[in-house]
């Protein structure tokens, strides 16, 4: 009877050693998981302010260029200078160019936007 009682009792510290285990390992698990997450937020946010910082030289680039455009145009306007002309309208197609440029990159820093917010909140809702 003492026997039996003694393996019952170690049979339930077992499997309560097996459980608690069980529930570090899976703690362990999700910590790895939230690490990954929150590591690849990071990296997210950090290719967001690089596009942001290149989306605003190119912007800063492309009012130049129409700038300058304008600029040559009303010279070559009043000279009548017909070379003159030719390269400020050259400089507004680069300046076209440059603004489709533009478009495309402020549909990735959107993107990126969208990319933080949903892994955002994946992380809120799966970890919390």
């Amino acid at each position: 009877m003492y026997l039996e009682n003694e393996k019952e009792i170690k049979a339930k510290k077992d499997k309560e050693d097996q459980e608690k285990a069980l529930n570090i390992q899976e703690e362990n698990e999700k910590t790895e998981k939230l690490r990954n997450v929150t590591s690849e937020v990071q990296n997210l946010k950090t290719q967001l302010k690089k596009a942001t910082e290149n989306l605003n030289v190119q912007a800063s680039v492309s009012d130049k260029l129409l700038n300058d455009a304008h600029e040559r145009l009303k010279t070559a306007l009043k000279k009548g200078d017909l070379c003159e002309a030719k390269v400020a309208q050259s400089l507004i197609e680069a300046f076209m160019r440059s603004k489709e440029e533009l478009k495309e990159k402020e549909n990735e820093v959107n993107s990126l936007h969208t990319k933080i917010g949903k892994r955002q909140s994946s992380v809120i809702t799966n970890f919390f």
